[in-house]
């Protein structure tokens, strides 16, 4: 009986398994890294680096677009058809392509404007907009082969940490970090289309306007969205650096790169599946996913929770900050139940938007009402993140029990 129910998703396992190798990758990945570059450029320099990473993040958002998960829904359903599959890929990289120039010029406008600005860090720092456009993982998860994409990452992975201990020596070589990142991006990108061209035949051809403005029309909300969640994902780290220092950014930004490797486990989850229930949109199967996410992430709290003076003797930064933030983890795993995986499989794109763009809403709110009150702090701002994102879980939660899509 188990052996049938583990044949029966052989291929959901392997993804599985795959996407932990390489996710386990993501894990050590910083261990190995933060503590050197953080000694090595100091505190100071190390957070004007991720000040200027936060602030790319944004038109990044304008390269991704959405298409990381509409793009790989339409791999999913088309995958049979190598000429369906030519326009999509042709598509999205043509769109892609006209936004990263779109953001190119937007972020030379905003650095003309601003005084002061390292010019060199931020055009380096954009460079990781090109693995948007380069590497296309979304495709390789609508085929459901996840090995592509760990291959393709771990072997970069290894190179970046190698480079970041060869070049970076001090504080004057800042900019190879940004530097690294894009000479990643570059050489992931090669190879993945590579495989497109060799093993599945792939072209790219031609795409009718009409069709290309289809495609914008299906990944809008998404795109929207985007901008929402990182109204009040990455807004904290650009507050921080404007009101309280560069140092305070290098601080939270430790309490972020731990709170994302609790976040991963979920992420795998999100990846693996979504394919899956797009298909077959099986409300017993989500139920389950939610029970297993919710004893999965509070167990991971609690780890850290008990842990957290030790792994902050050792890196550095903030307990107490740790500790709130990664409250997120737990609460995410349940908005991404109900959002990734529920909302949009089962066709509610509306609704997943103007849930995540009224949250993005409350997060400014409470952010106006913190700066006029002069009670902008590490742990205020911090905590404002797990209240946004507990209104997301509750918000999504009473659409699907009004609308019954799912029996929760």
């Amino acid at each position: 009986m188990i052996f049938d129910k583990l044949k029966q998703h052989k291929k959901l396992i392997e993804n599985f398994s795959y996407l932990s190798v390489l996710q386990i990758l993501s894990l050590i990945t910083p261990l190995i890294t933060y503590p050197y570059l953080v000694k090595t450029l100091g505190e100071v320099m190390y957070g004007t680096v991720v000040f200027a990473q936060a602030v790319v993040t944004y038109f990044n958002i304008l390269v991704v677009f959405g298409f990381n998960f509409t793009a790989a829904k339409e791999v999913s359903i088309h995958r049979d058809s190598p000429k369906k599959l030519s326009e999509i890929i042709s598509a999205v990289t043509i769109i892609k392509t006209l936004f990263l120039i779109i953001s190119l010029l937007l972020i030379s406008c905003y650095m003309f404007y601003t005084s002061k600005m390292d010019y060199s860090l931020y055009y380096l720092s954009f460079w990781i907009c090109l693995n948007e456009i380069l590497f296309p993982s979304w495709f390789f998860q609508g085929i459901e082969e996840m090995k592509y994409i760990t291959f393709i990452n771990f072997g970069i992975r290894i190179l970046f940490i190698g480079m970041i201990f060869l070049f970076i020596k001090s504080p004057d070589d800042y900019l190879f970090f940004p530097l690294l990142n894009g000479i990643g991006a570059l050489l992931a990108g090669i190879i993945s289309f590579s495989l497109l061209y060799g093993k599945y035949k792939l072209q790219l051809i031609r795409v009718p306007l009409k069709t290309l403005i289809e495609y914008i029309k299906s990944s809008y909300h998404l795109f929207i969205s985007n901008i929402s969640i990182q109204i009040y994902v990455n807004a904290n780290k650009i507050i921080i650096g404007h009101f309280l220092g560069m140092r305070e950014v290098t601080y939270y930004d430790l309490a972020e790169k731990i709170t994302n490797m609790g976040k991963v486990p979920q992420g795998m989850i999100n990846q693996v599946l979504y394919p899956k229930i797009s298909l077959e949109k099986n409300g017993s199967f989500l139920r389950k996913v939610l029970k297993g996410t919710i004893l999965m992430n509070v167990f991971l709290y609690l780890i850290v929770f008990l842990f957290s003076h030790q792994i902050v003797t050792y890196f550095g930064g903030n307990e107490t900050v740790l500790r709130i933030l990664f409250l997120t983890v737990p609460i995410i795993g349940i908005s991404n139940v109900l959002m990734i995986l529920t909302l949009l499989p089962f066709g509610y794109n509306k609704a997943f938007t103007r849930i995540v763009f009224l949250s993005a809403f409350f997060y400014l709110l409470i952010v106006s009402m913190l700066y006029g009150f002069d009670s902008i702090s590490l742990y205020t701002l911090t905590t404002t993140n797990v209240v946004v994102e507990s209104l997301v879980s509750i918000i999504a939660y009473i659409y699907i029990r009004r609308k019954k899509i799912i029996n929760l």
